[in-house]
């Protein structure tokens, strides 16, 4: 379940467009709270840890793009 707030975020008082009922995480877009919730992102533990360090993320796409922006250097050097 989530809110629909009648303005979109609010810069002063940090009021979002749309927000989830469980964590009560503000999003701006309608799309990125129907991701949160359809992953249940608020209510799962880390999933995906990074091979090359001790980072851990709840989602594969988030743990790419660190890969991709920290460890490029890395990849390119082993073979990756």
């Amino acid at each position: 379940m989530y809110t629909i707030c009648n303005n979109a975020k609010n810069k002063e008082t940090q009021q979002w467009a749309y927000v989830c009922g469980t964590c009560h995480k503000g999003y701006s877009w309608k799309k990125s709270l129907l991701r949160h919730l359809r992953e249940a992102e608020c209510g799962i533990n880390v999933k995906y840890g990074c091979k090359l360090c001790s980072k851990q993320y709840k989602r594969k796409d988030v743990l790419n793009q660190h890969i991709a922006s920290v460890h490029s250097n890395a990849n390119r050097k082993s073979g990756l």
